[in-house]
C-alpha cells in the first residue's frame, strides 16, 4: 500500500490522504491525486515489473447527451479525436507511434461516458501520453477526416444492423418515454451525421479553423457535401467544448516509473486539459413509467432464437456497491442447481438456459433482467414460464433475505479479491478509469469485487419492485415473422406490443411455489466447494540449490496418457489449471460423429450442472467443448477442491450411458440444430474465415453437412458413440499451478483409473492444402444472410511449414503492414469498418499471412485490388524505411514475444497451445524473439518479395470472397489469372497436401 507525505507536495497537486484498499496479493503501488491546475482526478499505478504501460481517460459524457437532431454525435466525436491535434497534426500520428512501439488503442461510447485507452512498451509511455492527451486539449477534426469518418461510423453501424443484440438494445431504448434521452440512437450512421437535420449549427464563412486558429487543410478525400462537413465539424467542436472538461474526467495511469515520476508525467501531459467547471450531465427520472410497463412484446429476430426476457425498471444501484443487492438477487434467480428456476424449467422441457442480473446501469436509473432461452415447447408455454419466475420472486419476498446466502457470496468475493490475479495493463486501466467516479477513493480497487455489508432492507426494497405491473416482457422468436405490425426506427426490427391482460396480471401476481407443480422450487443448498485451504506448495528449488523450473516437464508418458506438469513458483497463488485433451479418431470421422461429439459434450454438461454451478460460484470453473481431435476440457480455480470437482465429472462420464434420457437428448439435439442454422446469420467476415477453412483443410465438414446429418440421430446412436469414444482414447494433460508432483499424478490417475481407456492405434491428424507456387485461387459464395448488406474477403498468402527463423520473419512482415493496412484501407480509403491482418495457422503448423476486410460499400473483388495496391506500396515503404524506424519495429516485436505473463492462466494458455499443436516447444516465444532480433531490413524485404509480392517466386495466394446484398451482381465478374474453386473435392485433389509433421521425440524430454 502506498503512503503519502504529510506536507503539501511541491507541485501543488492534492493527494488523497486515504490509502486505497488493495489486494494482499498486489505488489504495485497506488496514489490518487487531483491535479492542481485543472482538478483532474488521476489514479497512478507504479509497477516496476511491467513490460507495457497504459493510460485510460474516461469522460463523463455519452450518447445520452447527443443533440436531439444529431444522433451519434458523441460516438462520432470519439472517432474524430484519434485523427490529429494541433501539436501532432498527422491524422495517423497517434496510432502510428503506438504501433511502432508495441502498443494498441481503442475507445467506446456508452450512455453516460466515453472511454479512451492505450498501451505501449514502457520506455515509450511519455511519447504516447503526449499524443493521447492532445485529444482533450487541441483536437483538429479536419474537414477531410470528418467527411471520411462519417463513412466509417456508417460502416460500423451497418455491421450491427443484422445483429440481434444491437436490435434488441435499441428496441428496449425505444420504449422509453418520449422525453427521456435513453430513447436515443447512440451509434449514428450516414443519415444522422451526413444527411440529418443540422439546423442550429452554422459553419463560419471561409475556411474552418482549428482550435489553435490555424487554417484547416481541405484534403482530397471529402465524401460528404462540403458545407455539411463544416457544419458537422462545428457541431463536434461545440460538443467537445460543452462536455469535455478536466473536472468531469478520470484518468488511470500505469507505468514502471515511481509514483512521483508518474505524477510528474500526469501534470506535464494532462495539466493542459481545460477545466470548465462543468457538472456531469444528469438525466433524472426513470425512462419507464406506468405507461411504459406491464407490456408484452413479440419480436422477430434475425437468428433462429427463442427466448423470453423480463425487464424491470429500478432505481440506480451503483451507490449500493457496499451491499450489492442486485448481485444477491441475480445469484438466486440465476442459479442452475436443484430447486432453481432453470432446473424446474428444464425438467418441464421448456428451457435450455437462464441468466439474470442488473443492466442499463445509469446515474439515475437501472434495470434488472431475467432472460430464459426457450425450447420449442417453452415457446408454447411462455405464460407458464413467466409464472415460474414470479413464483420464485414471490418466495423471496415471503421468506425475506437469507443472510447465510449473502455470507457465502461475501466469502467468495473476499477470497477472489485477496488472490486477485494481474491483468493486462490496458484492461486494468480501462476497468479502473471507467468506474473511478462510482467509488470513494478507498474502494476504487475493492469496490467492484467485495461485498462489504449485509443490508436486508436494500435487498427487500429491490425485490419488492420485481412486480408484473413494473415489468416489460419481450418474447423473441422467428415464429412471429409476418405476424407483427410495428417496425423499430433504426434497425427495422419487426414487433408487436400489447398490455398485459387482466388474466396474465392475476396469474403472475399470485404465482406461488406452493402451487401444484412448483413445490420443488427452493433456495440452493449450501456450497461445499468453497475453498478454505490457501497454503502454497513449495518447490524443490526453494529448499535445495536447484535451478527453477521455467517450463513444464514431462511427468507421465504411457500409450494412453501424456502429462506435463509445472509447479507455479512465479505468481504464488493457491490456484491450479488443469487442461486435458481426450483425442480419438472417432470424434470427427464423419459429419454424424462430429455432431455426436458435440451432443455428447452438451449432455455431459447438463449432467454436471447441479454441482458445476456450485463450483463456479466458488470460483472453480470447468469448461468442456468438442474439437476435431476429440473432447477438450479445462478445470481452473482454487486448487483446494479441484480434485473433488474432477472426480464428480469423471463419475458423470462413467455413468453417461445409464443416465442420459430421451427428453434431454432431444432438447440438446434441437439446440444443436438451432446453433448450426444460426451460423448462417453471423457476420460476413466470420463466413469468410469459415470459407477459407473448409478449403484449406483436408477434412473439414461444412455446416450444411452437419445439418443434414442431424435429424436421423437417435439416443441409441449417442449411447453407442459414447461407449466407443470412452473405450479407446489418448489423453494429453497440462497440470500447472499450486500442486505437487504427487498431487498432479493423482489428478491424472483420477481420470485414467476412473475411465480406464485403451490406447488407440492412431491419433487424428489434420492435413493442410498445399497451394501451387505462383498460383492464385478464389472461393466465391453468396452471403448466407441475404439481408446483410456487408461483403467480406479473407486473403491468405501461404508461407507453409516454417522454422523458428521463418516464423519470426513472417511475424515481422505482419507487424510492419498491420497499422498501415488499417490506416490506408480502413481510414483513408474507407473500404470498411473491419480491416485486420494477422498470422494464420492451419492445422498444427502451416503458416500464412492473413488480410481480412468486411465492407458494405465495396465488393470483395474491389477490396482485393486495393489490398494488392497497398502491398505494392508497402514494399516501397519497407525499402525506404530508415534504419531507426525499422529497428523500432523489430524492437517492438521482440518485446512483444518477451513480454512476461501477467497471470497463471496466460502462462498456461501458451503452454497448452504448444501441446495442442504437437510442437511441445514451450520456449517458442523466447526463441522467436531471438530470431527476430537478428532480422535485417534486406532480409525482411527478401522474404516479402519471395512470398507476398505479386511477382514472388514462392507466392501462393488464396481468397474466400463473400458477396453481401449490396454486391451480389459482382459475383459473376471475371477474375483474370485466378483459379476459381467450383468443387472443394476437385480443388483439394488438384493441389494436394503438406506432409504431416514428424512425430515428436519425447525421449529428449524425459
Amino acid at each position: 500500500m502506498s503512503s503519502f507525505p504529510s506536507t503539501p507536495p511541491e507541485n501543488g497537486n492534492s493527494h488523497d490522504r486515504v490509502v486505497l484498499e488493495t489486494s494482499p496479493s498486489d505488489t504495485r503501488k497506488y496514489r490518487h491525486v487531483t491535479l492542481s491546475s485543472n482538478h483532474l482526478p488521476v489514479l497512478l499505478i507504479s509497477d516496476p515489473t511491467t513490460d507495457k504501460s497504459s493510460a485510460t481517460l474516461s469522460a463523463q459524457v455519452g450518447h445520452l447527451s447527443d443533440p436531439p437532431k444529431i444522433p451519434g454525435l458523441a460516438h462520432f466525436l470519439e472517432h474524430m479525436l484519434f485523427m490529429g491535434s494541433t501539436k501532432y497534426p498527422g491524422e495517423n500520428d497517434y496510432n502510428s507511434y503506438l504501433s511502432s512501439h508495441g502498443g494498441s488503442s481503442n475507445a467506446y461510447t456508452a450512455t453516460e461516458q466515453t472511454v479512451y485507452y492505450f498501451d505501449v512498451l514502457s520506455p515509450h509511455l511519455g511519447g504516447a501520453l503526449d499524443r493521447f492527451a492532445r485529444f482533450f486539449i487541441d483536437p483538429l477534426m479536419r474537414a477531410d477526416a470528418v467527411g471520411r469518418e462519417v463513412l466509417a461510423v456508417d460502416s460500423e453501424n451497418a455491421k450491427n444492423v443484422q445483429n440481434d443484440s444491437w436490435r434488441m438494445y435499441q428496441l428496449t431504448k425505444g420504449l422509453a418515454r418520449d422525453e427521456h434521452p435513453f430513447r436515443k440512437f447512440g451509434t449514428g450512421n450516414a443519415s444522422t451525421l451526413r444527411d440529418g437535420d443540422l439546423t442550429g449549427h452554422k459553419a463560419e464563412k471561409g475556411l474552418a479553423t482549428s482550435d489553435a486558429g490555424e487554417e484547416m487543410p481541405e484534403g482530397e478525400g471529402e465524401k460528404v457535401d462540403e458545407s455539411r462537413v463544416r457544419i458537422l465539424r462545428e457541431a463536434l467542436l461545440e460538443f467537445h467544448g460543452n462536455f469535455y472538461s478536466a473536472n468531469t474526467m478520470q484518468v488511470c495511469l500505469l507505468g514502471r516509473e515511481s509514483l512521483d515520476e508518474l505524477e510528474a508525467m500526469a501534470v506535464e501531459h494532462f495539466g493542459g486539459v481545460a477545466n470548465k467547471n462543468l457538472v456531469p450531465p444528469a438525466f433524472p427520472g426513470t425512462p419507464y413509467e406506468t405507461d411504459q410497463t406491464a407490456k408484452i412484446l413479440h419480436v422477430v429476430p434475425i437468428k433462429d432464437v427463442r427466448y423470453v426476457e423480463l425487464v424491470f425498471p429500478i432505481e440506480e444501484t451503483n451507490s449500493y456497491y457496499r451491499a450489492k443487492p442486485t448481485q444477491y438477487i441475480a445469484h438466486l434467480l440465476g442459479h442452475e442447481s436443484a430447486g432453481s428456476v432453470l432446473a424446474h424449467l428444464k425438467q418441464k422441457g421448456w428451457a435450455n438456459d437462464l441468466s439474470a442480473g442488473g443492466s442499463n446501469n445509469c446515474s439515475d436509473f437501472s434495470t434488472f433482467s431475467v432472460t430464459v432461452e426457450l425450447t420449442d415447447a417453452g415457446l408454447e408455454y411462455v405464460e407458464e414460464v413467466v409464472e415460474v419466475i414470479f413464483a420464485y420472486i414471490n418466495m423471496m419476498k415471503e421468506t425475506g433475505p437469507q443472510e447465510w446466502i449473502l455470507r457465502e457470496s461475501q466469502t467468495v468475493s473476499d477470497n477472489n479479491f485477496q488472490f486477485l490475479s494481474k491483468r493486462q495493463p490496458i484492461d486494468y486501466t480501462q476497468t479502473i478509469a471507467s468506474c473511478m467516479h462510482l467509488y470513494p477513493v478507498l474502494h476504487i480497487l475493492s469496490g467492484p469485487y467485495k461485498v462489504f455489508d449485509y443490508e436486508p432492507g436494500l435487498i427487500t426494497s429491490i425485490v419488492e419492485k420485481l412486480l408484473p405491473q413494473n415489468c416489460m416482457i419481450f418474447v423473441v422468436a422467428k415464429t412471429f415473422e409476418g405476424k407483427t405490425k410495428k417496425k423499430e426506427k433504426w434497425y427495422g426490427t419487426d414487433y408487436d406490443i400489447a398490455d398485459f391482460s387482466p388474466e396474465q396480471m392475476k396469474k403472475w401476481t399470485e404465482a406461488s411455489v406452493l402451487s401444484d407443480g412448483m413445490k420443488e422450487l427452493h433456495y440452493p443448498a449450501r456450497n461445499d466447494l468453497i475453498c478454505t485451504d490457501f497454503n502454497l506448495r513449495e518447490s524443490v528449488s526453494n529448499t535445495r540449490s536447484v535451478s527453477k523450473q521455467d517450463v513444464p516437464s514431462l511427468l507421465m508418458d504411457t500409450p494412453c496418457c501424456r502429462v506435463f506438469f509445472k509447479l507455479d513458483d512465479t505468481f504464488k497463488m493457491p490456484k491450479l489449471n488443469v487442461m486435458m485433451s481426450m483425442r480419438s479418431e472417432v470424434a470427427y470421422e464423419s459429419p454424424k460423429s462430429s455432431n455426436l461429439t458435440l451432443i455428447f459434450v452438451e449432455v455431459l454438461k447438463e449432467h454436471c450442472m447441479d454441482f458445476s454451478y456450485h463450483a463456479s460460484m466458488a470460483s472453480l470453473h470447468s469448461v468442456a467443448y468438442n474439437a476435431k481431435s476429440g473432447i477438450e476440457m479445462t478445470i481452473t480455480g482454487y486448487n483446494h477442491k479441484l480434485h473433488v470437482l474432477l472426480s464428480k465429472i469423471v463419475d458423470e462420464f462413467k455413468n453417461f450411458q445409464s443416465k442420459v434420457k430421451e427428453n434431454l437428448f432431444e432438447r440438446i439435439k434441437d439446440k444443436t440444430s438451432k446453433q448450426f442454422k444460426n451460423f448462417y446469420f453471423k457476420q460476413p467476415y466470420q463466413h469468410a474465415v469459415y470459407g477459407a477453412d473448409i478449403c484449406m483443410e483436408e477434412k473439414k465438414w461444412t455446416i450444411q453437412e452437419k445439418i443434414d446429418a442431424l435429424p436421423d440421430l437417435t439416443i441409441d446412436d449417442l449411447k453407442e458413440f459414447s461407449e466407443r469414444f470412452l473405450s479407446k482414447f489418448h489423453i494429453e494433460m497440462l497440470i500447472h499451478g499450486n500442486a505437487s508432483k504427487e498431487e498432479a499424478k493423482q489428478i491424472a490417475a483420477t481420470l485414467l483409473e476412473g475411465l480406464n481407456p485403451e490406447a488407440p492405434s492412431e491419433l487424428p491428424v489434420t492435413q493442410v492444402v498445399k497451394l501451387k507456387q505462383g498460383n492464385e485461387y478464389a472461393y466465391r459464395f453468396r452471403e448466407f444472410n441475404e439481408e446483410n448488406t456487408n461483403s467480406s474477403i479473407e486473403i491468405l498468402y501461404q508461407i507453409g511449414r516454417t522454422n523458428i527463423a521463418e516464423t519470426g520473419m513472417l511475424v515481422v512482415v505482419n507487424y510492419l503492414i498491420n497499422e498501415p493496412a488499417f490506416n490506408e484501407l480502413r481510414t483513408q480509403e474507407s473500404l470498411g469498418y473491419i480491416v485486420h491482418t494477422s498470422v494464420k495457422t492451419n492445422g498444427n503448423d502451416i503458416k500464412s499471412l492473413l488480410i481480412l476486410i468486411q465492407s458494405d460499400s465495396f465488393d470483395p473483388d474491389h477490396c482485393d485490388k486495393r489490398v494488392e495496391e497497398f502491398l505494392l506500396r508497402m514494399r516501397t515503404t519497407i525499402l525506404e524505411m530508415n534504419s531507426e524506424e525499422f529497428q523500432a519495429n523489430i524492437g517492438a516485436v521482440v518485446e512483444q514475444y518477451r513480454e512476461k505473463n501477467k497471470n497463471l492462466s496466460e502462462e498456461s494458455s501458451k503452454y497448452w497451445q504448444e501441446i495442442g499443436r504437437s510442437s511441445y516447444n514451450f520456449r517458442k516465444h523466447l526463441l522467436i524473439a531471438e530470431e527476430v532480433e537478428k532480422i535485417t531490413q534486406p532480409e525482411a524485404l527478401a522474404f516479402y518479395d519471395r512470398y507476398i509480392a505479386k511477382s514472388g517466386k514462392d507466392r501462393r495466394k488464396f481468397s474466400a470472397r463473400v458477396y453481401g446484398k449490396n454486391h451480389v451482381s459482382s459475383m459473376d465478374t471475371i477474375l483474370s489469372d485466378v483459379t476459381l474453386i467450383e468443387s472443394l473435392g476437385d480443388f483439394k485433389r488438384d493441389v494436394g497436401f503438406y506432409q504431416t509433421q514428424e512425430p515428436f521425440d519425447f525421449e529428449s524430454m524425459k
